[in-house]
Protein backbone atom coordinates (compact mmCIF):
# COMPACT_ATOMS: atom_id res chain seq x y z
CA UNK A 1 0.00 0.00 0.00
CA UNK A 2 0.97 3.18 -0.13
CA UNK A 3 0.04 4.51 -0.10
CA UNK A 4 0.50 1.45 1.79
CA UNK A 5 2.26 3.97 -0.03
CA UNK A 6 3.01 5.89 -0.28
CA UNK A 7 1.10 3.20 1.35
CA UNK A 8 2.14 4.59 5.01
CA UNK A 9 3.53 8.26 5.13
CA UNK A 10 0.29 9.81 6.25
CA UNK A 11 0.33 8.27 9.75
CA UNK A 12 3.84 9.66 9.97
CA UNK A 13 2.66 13.17 9.14
CA UNK A 14 -0.48 12.80 11.23
CA UNK A 15 0.96 11.51 14.46
CA UNK A 16 4.54 12.82 14.82
CA UNK A 17 5.30 14.63 18.07
CA UNK A 18 4.90 18.40 18.15
CA UNK A 19 8.28 20.12 18.25
CA UNK A 20 11.75 18.65 18.76
CA UNK A 21 12.61 16.51 21.80
CA UNK A 22 15.33 17.99 24.00
CA UNK A 23 18.72 16.27 24.03
CA UNK A 24 18.70 15.76 27.79
CA UNK A 25 15.43 14.05 28.70
CA UNK A 26 14.29 14.30 32.33
CA UNK A 27 12.72 11.41 34.20
CA UNK A 28 9.37 10.62 32.59
CA UNK A 29 6.27 10.15 34.68
CA UNK A 30 2.60 9.93 33.85
CA UNK A 31 1.04 13.32 34.43
CA UNK A 32 -2.34 13.49 36.14
CA UNK A 33 -2.97 17.20 35.87
CA UNK A 34 -5.91 18.73 34.09
CA UNK A 35 -3.41 20.14 31.60
CA UNK A 36 -2.44 16.61 30.51
CA UNK A 37 -6.09 15.55 30.25
CA UNK A 38 -6.68 18.52 27.97
CA UNK A 39 -3.64 17.56 25.88
CA UNK A 40 -4.85 13.96 25.62
CA UNK A 41 -8.26 15.09 24.44
CA UNK A 42 -6.71 17.41 21.87
CA UNK A 43 -4.25 14.85 20.50
CA UNK A 44 -6.66 11.89 20.38
CA UNK A 45 -8.59 13.40 17.50
CA UNK A 46 -11.34 11.43 15.80
CA UNK A 47 -10.28 11.78 12.17
CA UNK A 48 -7.55 13.27 10.00
CA UNK A 49 -8.00 13.96 6.28
CA UNK A 50 -4.88 14.34 4.14
CA UNK A 51 -5.24 15.32 0.47
CA UNK A 52 -2.09 14.62 -1.56
CA UNK A 53 -0.85 15.56 -5.03
CA UNK A 54 1.90 13.26 -6.35
CA UNK A 55 4.01 13.53 -9.49
CA UNK A 56 5.88 10.55 -10.95
CA UNK A 57 6.72 9.69 -14.56
CA UNK A 58 5.36 13.13 -15.56
CA UNK A 59 1.90 12.18 -14.28
CA UNK A 60 -0.10 14.06 -11.63
CA UNK A 61 -1.91 11.68 -9.23
CA UNK A 62 -4.28 13.01 -6.55
CA UNK A 63 -5.28 10.93 -3.52
CA UNK A 64 -7.18 11.37 -0.26
CA UNK A 65 -6.33 9.59 3.01
CA UNK A 66 -8.60 9.13 6.04
CA UNK A 67 -6.70 8.36 9.27
CA UNK A 68 -7.91 7.64 12.82
CA UNK A 69 -6.38 6.10 15.95
CA UNK A 70 -7.54 4.25 19.03
CA UNK A 71 -8.20 6.23 22.17
CA UNK A 72 -8.68 3.35 24.64
CA UNK A 73 -5.33 1.65 23.88
CA UNK A 74 -3.32 4.86 23.93
CA UNK A 75 -0.88 5.63 26.76
CA UNK A 76 0.93 8.94 26.42
CA UNK A 77 3.73 10.33 28.61
CA UNK A 78 5.37 13.74 28.36
CA UNK A 79 8.78 15.35 28.64
CA UNK A 80 6.99 18.46 29.88
CA UNK A 81 3.49 19.90 29.63
CA UNK A 82 3.61 20.12 25.82
CA UNK A 83 6.14 17.60 24.42
CA UNK A 84 5.05 13.95 24.07
CA UNK A 85 7.80 11.46 24.98
CA UNK A 86 6.12 8.07 24.47
CA UNK A 87 2.85 7.07 22.83
CA UNK A 88 1.34 3.84 21.49
CA UNK A 89 -1.96 3.14 19.76
CA UNK A 90 -3.76 1.23 17.00
CA UNK A 91 -4.08 3.22 13.76
CA UNK A 92 -6.54 2.71 10.90
CA UNK A 93 -6.07 4.31 7.51
CA UNK A 94 -8.13 4.37 4.32
CA UNK A 95 -6.77 5.83 1.06
CA UNK A 96 -8.56 6.47 -2.23
CA UNK A 97 -6.31 7.00 -5.27
CA UNK A 98 -7.01 8.38 -8.71
CA UNK A 99 -5.81 5.10 -10.26
CA UNK A 100 -2.71 3.80 -11.97
CA UNK A 101 -1.95 5.45 -15.29
CA UNK A 102 -0.41 3.07 -17.86
CA UNK A 103 -0.24 3.14 -21.66
CA UNK A 104 1.28 1.20 -24.57
CA UNK A 105 4.21 -1.18 -24.08
CA UNK A 106 6.07 -3.54 -26.37
CA UNK A 107 5.07 -6.81 -24.71
CA UNK A 108 2.76 -8.18 -21.98
CA UNK A 109 5.60 -8.78 -19.50
CA UNK A 110 6.75 -5.17 -19.76
CA UNK A 111 3.17 -4.01 -19.17
CA UNK A 112 2.87 -6.19 -16.05
CA UNK A 113 6.17 -4.91 -14.62
CA UNK A 114 5.13 -1.31 -15.24
CA UNK A 115 1.83 -1.88 -13.40
CA UNK A 116 3.73 -3.47 -10.50
CA UNK A 117 6.12 -0.50 -10.27
CA UNK A 118 3.20 1.93 -10.26
CA UNK A 119 1.29 -0.12 -7.68
CA UNK A 120 4.09 -0.47 -5.13
CA UNK A 121 4.77 3.28 -5.42
CA UNK A 122 1.24 4.66 -5.22
CA UNK A 123 -0.98 1.81 -3.95
CA UNK A 124 -4.21 0.53 -5.45
CA UNK A 125 -7.44 2.33 -6.22
CA UNK A 126 -8.49 1.73 -2.59
CA UNK A 127 -6.16 0.82 0.30
CA UNK A 128 -6.89 -0.18 3.91
CA UNK A 129 -4.19 -0.24 6.62
CA UNK A 130 -4.39 -1.44 10.23
CA UNK A 131 -1.25 -1.10 12.36
CA UNK A 132 0.04 -0.99 15.91
CA UNK A 133 2.19 2.13 16.27
CA UNK A 134 4.75 3.28 18.85
CA UNK A 135 6.08 6.85 19.03
CA UNK A 136 9.20 7.10 21.22
CA UNK A 137 11.21 10.31 21.42
CA UNK A 138 12.01 11.09 17.76
CA UNK A 139 11.34 7.57 16.50
CA UNK A 140 8.06 6.18 15.13
CA UNK A 141 7.61 2.44 14.47
CA UNK A 142 4.52 0.67 13.10
CA UNK A 143 3.73 -2.98 12.32
CA UNK A 144 0.52 -3.98 10.60
CA UNK A 145 -1.50 -5.47 7.77
CA UNK A 146 -2.93 -3.93 4.61
CA UNK A 147 -5.52 -4.74 1.94
CA UNK A 148 -5.77 -3.19 -1.55
CA UNK A 149 -8.15 -3.25 -4.47
CA UNK A 150 -6.51 -2.66 -7.83
CA UNK A 151 -8.23 -2.37 -11.22
CA UNK A 152 -6.33 -1.12 -14.28
CA UNK A 153 -5.58 -1.88 -17.94
CA UNK A 154 -2.57 -1.60 -20.23
CA UNK A 155 -2.03 -2.34 -23.91
CA UNK A 156 0.88 -4.53 -25.03
CA UNK A 157 1.67 -3.92 -28.67
CA UNK A 158 3.51 -6.15 -31.11
CA UNK A 159 4.01 -6.01 -34.86
CA UNK A 160 0.56 -6.05 -36.54
CA UNK A 161 -1.15 -7.07 -33.27
CA UNK A 162 -1.96 -5.86 -29.76
CA UNK A 163 -3.09 -7.31 -26.46
CA UNK A 164 -4.97 -5.77 -23.54
CA UNK A 165 -3.43 -6.48 -20.14
CA UNK A 166 -6.16 -6.39 -17.51
CA UNK A 167 -5.54 -6.45 -13.77
CA UNK A 168 -8.47 -6.78 -11.38
CA UNK A 169 -6.71 -7.80 -8.18
CA UNK A 170 -7.00 -7.99 -4.42
CA UNK A 171 -3.61 -7.53 -2.76
CA UNK A 172 -2.85 -7.97 0.93
CA UNK A 173 0.21 -8.45 3.11
CA UNK A 174 2.42 -7.29 5.99
CA UNK A 175 3.99 -3.86 6.41
CA UNK A 176 6.71 -2.49 8.69
CA UNK A 177 7.32 1.25 8.98
CA UNK A 178 9.98 3.34 10.77
CA UNK A 179 10.65 7.09 10.78
CA UNK A 180 12.99 9.55 12.48
CA UNK A 181 12.39 13.24 13.17
CA UNK A 182 15.56 15.18 12.31
CA UNK A 183 14.92 18.76 13.43
CA UNK A 184 11.45 18.76 11.90
CA UNK A 185 12.45 16.90 8.72
CA UNK A 186 10.99 13.37 8.67
CA UNK A 187 13.10 10.49 7.33
CA UNK A 188 11.22 7.24 6.82
CA UNK A 189 11.29 3.76 5.32
CA UNK A 190 8.62 1.07 4.78
CA UNK A 191 8.84 -2.64 3.95
CA UNK A 192 5.92 -4.62 2.46
CA UNK A 193 5.13 -8.18 1.42
CA UNK A 194 2.50 -9.17 -1.17
CA UNK A 195 -0.11 -11.87 -1.70
CA UNK A 196 -2.36 -11.42 -4.75
CA UNK A 197 -5.59 -12.86 -6.13
CA UNK A 198 -6.66 -11.66 -9.59
CA UNK A 199 -8.84 -14.54 -10.82
CA UNK A 200 -6.15 -15.64 -13.28
CA UNK A 201 -6.61 -12.65 -15.61
CA UNK A 202 -2.94 -11.68 -15.48
CA UNK A 203 -0.59 -14.45 -14.29
CA UNK A 204 2.53 -12.34 -14.99
CA UNK A 205 1.36 -9.62 -12.62
CA UNK A 206 0.44 -12.11 -9.88
CA UNK A 207 3.58 -14.25 -10.04
CA UNK A 208 6.03 -11.33 -10.22
CA UNK A 209 4.38 -9.28 -7.48
CA UNK A 210 3.99 -12.19 -5.05
CA UNK A 211 7.52 -13.47 -5.60
CA UNK A 212 9.16 -10.38 -4.14
CA UNK A 213 8.73 -7.52 -1.68
CA UNK A 214 9.06 -3.74 -1.79
CA UNK A 215 11.02 -1.11 0.13
CA UNK A 216 10.15 2.58 0.25
CA UNK A 217 12.59 5.34 1.32
CA UNK A 218 11.58 8.97 1.69
CA UNK A 219 12.07 12.36 3.25
CA UNK A 220 9.22 14.73 4.21
CA UNK A 221 10.08 18.42 4.60
CA UNK A 222 7.65 20.94 6.15
CA UNK A 223 7.37 23.90 3.79
CA UNK A 224 7.46 26.19 6.82
CA UNK A 225 11.27 25.68 6.94
CA UNK A 226 11.52 27.81 3.80
CA UNK A 227 9.74 30.75 5.46
CA UNK A 228 11.29 33.47 7.59
CA UNK A 229 9.63 31.91 10.64
CA UNK A 230 11.93 29.06 11.77
CA UNK A 231 9.19 27.22 13.68
CA UNK A 232 7.75 23.99 12.26
CA UNK A 233 4.05 23.73 11.47
CA UNK A 234 3.03 20.05 11.78
CA UNK A 235 -0.37 20.86 10.30
CA UNK A 236 1.08 22.80 7.39
CA UNK A 237 2.15 21.65 3.95
CA UNK A 238 4.76 18.91 3.52
CA UNK A 239 6.95 18.25 0.50
CA UNK A 240 7.90 14.57 0.21
CA UNK A 241 10.45 12.92 -2.06
CA UNK A 242 10.41 9.11 -2.11
CA UNK A 243 11.90 6.13 -3.93
CA UNK A 244 10.06 2.78 -4.13
CA UNK A 245 11.20 -0.43 -5.79
CA UNK A 246 9.88 -3.98 -6.04
CA UNK A 247 12.62 -6.58 -5.62
CA UNK A 248 11.66 -8.46 -8.83
CA UNK A 249 11.29 -5.41 -11.11
CA UNK A 250 14.23 -3.42 -12.47
CA UNK A 251 12.46 -0.06 -12.55
CA UNK A 252 12.34 2.08 -9.40
CA UNK A 253 9.74 4.84 -9.01
CA UNK A 254 10.81 8.30 -7.83
CA UNK A 255 7.97 10.59 -6.86
CA UNK A 256 7.39 14.06 -5.45
CA UNK A 257 4.31 14.80 -3.32
CA UNK A 258 2.71 17.76 -1.62
CA UNK A 259 0.21 17.13 1.18
CA UNK A 260 -1.56 18.83 4.06
CA UNK A 261 -3.49 17.32 6.94
CA UNK A 262 -6.80 18.49 8.42
CA UNK A 263 -7.90 17.30 11.90
CA UNK A 264 -11.54 16.81 12.92
CA UNK A 265 -13.13 15.92 16.27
Amino acid sequence: MKLVVFICLTPLLSMSASGAIKVVVPEVKKLTSQAQLDLDNDDAYDLTLTPTLTVDDNTLKPSLTFFTRSKSISTRTYVNDTEPFFDHYVAFQFTANSGINVSNFENPLESSEEIISEYVADGGNIDFDLAYRIDYKKWDVALGLYYSLLSTDAVATAESSSEVINVDAEVYGFSAFVSYDFNGVLLYSEYRTFDTSDEGQNPDFTSILDKGDAVDFGVAIPLSVFSEDSSFDRKGFYLTHARTKHSEVDKAIFRLSVQKRFDFQ
